[in-house]
């Protein structure tokens, strides 16, 4: 009798697909995070943006992330007014 006779065919493991056996969705979160984490690392300095009379003093990933959100809510807004209408 062989090694391979005495095996029961239906329960070998599956294979590994090219993504290690992990859906498509947890590597693209993965790459996510990790690019958040280099764009964080990358600009940590501290930048100055004078605005009007006063200047604001903080790490640039900051000033990065609050004129997207700024983006963000002026567009909504934008948006918003054009279904209305």
């Amino acid at each position: 009798m062989s090694d391979d006779e005495g095996r029961d065919q239906g329960t070998a493991p599956e294979a590994r697909g090219p993504l290690g056996g992990r859906p498509a969705r947890f590597w693209v979160i993965t790459g996510l995070v990790v690019l958040g984490f280099v764009l964080v690392l990358q600009n940590s300095l501290t930048a100055a943006v004078h605005v009007l009379w006063f200047t604001i003093r903080m790490p640039l990933v900051f000033l990065l992330v609050a004129m997207v959100l700024v983006g963000i809510a002026l567009d909504r807004a934008w948006l918003w007014r054009q279904r209305r209408r």
